[in-house]
């Protein structure tokens, strides 16, 4: 006879374990494969397994908010610009300041441009904005996954397997024939 509520409470148990064993390696990796990175890596956490009302959850994420310490982390991941999606090259405007400027040493300044404003006292191109070309994507987030996608599916199939093992199992003998 198993003890169902004790083999529920061994599976639980495990899955929550295996679960954040794995999202652990993934996280891992995934770092490494960002180590190009000054901040994608220290960006990447992982947040606790948790049972929820249809089954188990865990979350890799990567803090890539305006004011956190990788905004960038999805262009690198996915591209972005003419390197992304959009296939377009994404504008940059000044946030405080009236232009934007650039040393820009070996080039003529571009007249009529309508992005143009003219050279600076100190020689520096001003501009009204740029057109960024984007980045070419690095993926780090994605490879990580797939190397663990086969282990994380043998983990949770033997999770069952070895929840039974871990719950005692008792025999009783109702009736014999002789």
């Amino acid at each position: 006879m198993v003890n169902i509520l004790e083999l529920r409470q061994a599976y639980s148990s495990l899955m929550l374990k295996r679960l954040t064993d794995r999202a652990n390696r993934i996280a891992e990796k995934a770092r490494q494969n960002a180590s190009w990175s000054k901040r994608i890596p220290n960006a990447i956490s992982v947040s606790e397994a948790r049972k929820t009302g249809s089954g188990f959850e865990i979350t890799i994420e990567i803090d890539s908010r305006p004011d956190g310490p990788a905004p960038h982390a999805a262009a690198f991941e996915y591209g972005s610009g003419e390197h992304g999606d959009t296939g377009a090259p994404y504008i940059i405007s000044p946030k405080e300041k009236a232009a934007l400027a650039f040393e820009w040493p070996g080039h003529d300044p571009p007249w009529g441009s309508q992005k143009f404003i003219g050279l600076g006292e100190d020689g520096k191109f001003l501009f009204r904005f740029v057109e960024h070309p984007g980045v070419k994507a690095r993926p780090y987030l994605r490879p990580a996954i797939e190397s663990e996608r086969d282990g994380l599916i043998r983990s949770i199939a033997s999770t069952l397997r070895d929840a039974f093992l871990e719950t005692e199992v008792k025999v009783e003998v109702i009736r014999a024939k002789k």
